[in-house]
């Protein structure tokens, strides 16, 4: 998908500090949230990981639209969430834990 060309109605931030074992099930949550008329797109706001979640995010780069900002988390969680949000397109933003603790996303 050329992200270029796709203008989002919504942005989802996810600052997932090391949370590569949740990345896959995570993003595919997230992106079957797209409804009719709603485009989506999602910013990883990573603030170091050291466990391999911006490899695994890499990943989904080229198949989805998927943004991967290194927020390098000296600002804690707020921060890198705010520089997430310097970065959409979007007009709505909406910020989700990457620790899968949002029960709603595994029920979709």
């Amino acid at each position: 998908m050329d992200q270029k060309l796709h203008q989002p109605s919504v942005t989802i931030v996810i600052p997932p500090l090391n949370k590569r074992e949740n990345v896959d099930e995570l993003l595919s949550a997230v992106l079957r949230q797209a409804a009719n008329g709603v485009s989506l797109e999602v910013i990883v706001a990573d603030g170091g990981s050291a466990d391999g979640t911006r490899e695994c995010v890499r990943i989904w780069k080229g198949k989805a639209p998927v943004q991967l900002i290194s927020a390098k988390g000296a600002r804690g969680l707020a921060g890198d969430v705010l520089d997430a949000t310097r970065h959409t397109r979007a007009d709505i933003v909406v910020v989700t834990d990457g620790d899968l603790s949002h029960g709603e996303l595994r029920s979709c």
